[in-house]
């Protein structure tokens, strides 16, 4: 109990061969400076208040080139203030907290110089700083598996060039306006609850079991990417129950399960890339709010062959993916589920085993392409729902077979008036409806176009402009078929057969440009 004023300097165990202890279990100590020299220090602080005051007010633990062990302990009801805290200055410091608050006025520092090593253990209790560097110069390492940590300015890892500085979050909240990974640094997240307004990632690691941008609703999280690597080995949510966005430029981004833009109803996430590398298991843009992702560069692959890239997966969801420039591979993309999906090619290469433009039960789903290449080996429009692809460039190669209005309730259009489409075999109607216009460039097949396939379809066809080579044309296989050419020119290598089967019904209106078949 009872209060000690210093008027300037706490010393504990300055000389090599010293030792010096302070147990504080109550009452008030008040000092500019708490130092710990060379010799074995420790401050044990189970309660009571310390306050060092003033614009120097300064915890060193690690003064001197060497010590015998300096080390601050910090639990109980204990309270701790400083306007500065150097832990590690230019040798070894430890500061361990079970309990108790500490509040530090400017800037809590691990690793001051570069012979510096600090040494933060939270387990309980508070810690608040404006900022906090770990590893300034020298290194630094936080580990904290409870209590709870405010930073409330910005939180380094590696602030200068050859330190190093690692936080491992097990337990407990860590909150902070802004977090700095640089090169040497590491941040590592197995537990606990992370919510930040800003993460800039310019080199470093950092290793995350689920990572969430925008937590709660009406709050917000921007993460930067530029250099070094990112793990997710859980879901990565961009906009959880808030905003979200990501911006990559570099680096790599790997998430072992899913990749979401917009999870709840009301949230909102946003993904540009621009280099670098994303791989996912699976990307939801839109799963039950909104997502956008815009990519001007770099590579997406989509990496677990049972997940899909689903865009406006959920009712009441909007989901949208700008490939500009770059690549992107996956199994599955799937545009418009429940809600509505939109997806825009104007440049870049997107290979994808499976296609689905396929919104249903109220959902939407369209494909634009412009410019860039398209590789798929199947193609599904309006599968269930009325979906559209609209190609005014670029090109589609498609290995196998595209299918408009696949099922009895699906509807699919293709409008082609630039670029190439190629495919095995396109069939215009399948068991619903499907309807393709051509006003310009190139659509060929290899095997040949199907229209009105099954009993119940049906299937239109309108050439205006551009080429249409196939080797053989089937208009109402067993379904009705209408095929109206004003301009352009058809070639079928074979034959062209109308009203294939008993039930199909086939029409060939011919107003203008070339019709040839063998």
């Amino acid at each position: 109990g009872g209060t000690n004023q210093i008027t300037l300097y706490l010393s504990l165990a300055e000389a090599g061969a010293s030792r010096g202890t302070y147990d504080l279990s109550g009452g008030s100590l008040a000092a500019n400076y708490i130092t710990m020299g060379a010799g074995s220090a420790t401050f044990n602080q189970t309660g009571g208040a310390v306050t060092l005051s003033g614009t120097q007010g300064r915890l060193s633990l690690g003064t001197t080139s060497s010590n015998a062990g300096n080390q601050y302990l910090l639990g109980g009801s204990g309270s701790l203030a400083a306007f500065d805290e150097y832990i590690g200055g230019v040798s070894a410091g430890t500061f361990t907290q079970s309990g108790g608050t500490n509040a530090v006025g400017a800037s809590l520092v691990l690793g001051n110089s570069a012979t510096g090593l600090g040494i933060y253990s939270l387990s309980g209790g508070s810690l608040s700083a404006p900022n906090q560097f770990i590893g300034l110069a020298g290194n630094g390492t936080f580990t904290q598996s409870g209590g709870s940590n405010t930073v409330s300015s910005n939180l380094y890892l590696a602030y200068d060039s050859g330190s190093s500085g690692t936080y491992d979050l097990q337990g407990g909240s860590l909150t902070a306006a802004t977090i700095n990974l640089n090169a040497g640094g590491v941040f590592t997240q197995s537990g606990g609850v992370l919510d930040f307004t800003t993460f800039n990632h310019t080199g470093g690691f950092g290793n995350f079991t689920d990572l969430h941008l925008g937590r709660e609703a009406g709050g917000s999280s921007d993460y930067n990417l530029s250099g070094g690597s990112l793990t997710v080995n859980g879901a990565l949510y961009v906009g959880f129950g808030g905003s979200g966005s990501f911006s990559q430029s570099g680096g790599t981004n790997t998430v072992s399960e899913f990749l979401t833009l917009g999870m709840a109803p009301g949230s909102r996430g946003t993904y540009l890339l621009d280099g670098g590398s994303l791989a996912a298991g699976g990307l939801s843009i839109g799963a039950s709010g909104s997502g956008s992702f815009t990519q001007t560069g770099g590579t997406t692959s989509i990496t677990n062959e049972t997940y899909a890239l689903s865009l406006g997966v959920n009712s009441g969801s909007s989901g949208t993916y700008d490939l500009q420039d770059g690549s992107l591979s996956s199994t599955s993309l799937v545009v418009g589920i429940y809600g509505r999906g939109i997806f825009t090619q104007s440049g870049g290469t997107n290979t994808v085993s499976n296609l689905g433009v396929e919104g249903q039960e109220g959902g939407s789903g369209s494909y634009n392409l412009s410019g860039g290449n398209l590789i798929a080996d199947y193609e599904f429009i309006g599968s269930f729902g009325s979906n559209s692809f609209t190609q005014t460039g670029g090109t589609n190669n498609v290995s196998s077979q595209l299918y408009l209005g696949l099922n009895a309730a699906g509807s699919g259009s293709y409008d082609l008036s630039a670029g190439s489409l190629a495919a095995t075999t396109v069939f215009v109607g399948v068991s619903g409806s499907g309807a393709f216009v051509q006003s310009g460039g190139t659509h060929s097949m290899s095997d040949g176009l199907v229209m009105g396939s099954d009993p119940g379809s049906s299937g239109t066809y309108n050439l205006s402009g551009g080429s249409l080579v196939t080797p053989h044309e089937w208009l109402g296989s067993s379904g009705s078929a209408v095929f109206t050419q004003t301009a352009g020119t058809n070639n079928i290598g074979t034959d062209l057969d109308l009203g294939y089967y008993a039930s199909g019904s086939g029409a060939y209106n011919l107003s203008g440009g070339s019709l040839a078949a063998a």
